[in-house]
């Protein structure tokens, strides 16, 4: 699993990749880490 770093502006993306993708199986806002 390779966990990548987001800009807390880019949680829009975040979403929008999980929703689209499903590829980010978790996201942690308080860390501001994506685990995909």
């Amino acid at each position: 699993m390779k966990i990548v770093t987001v800009n807390a502006d880019a949680t829009i993306h975040v979403g929008i990749l999980k929703g689209m993708t499903g590829c980010v199986t978790s996201y942690d806002a308080d860390t501001g880490m994506a685990e995909i």
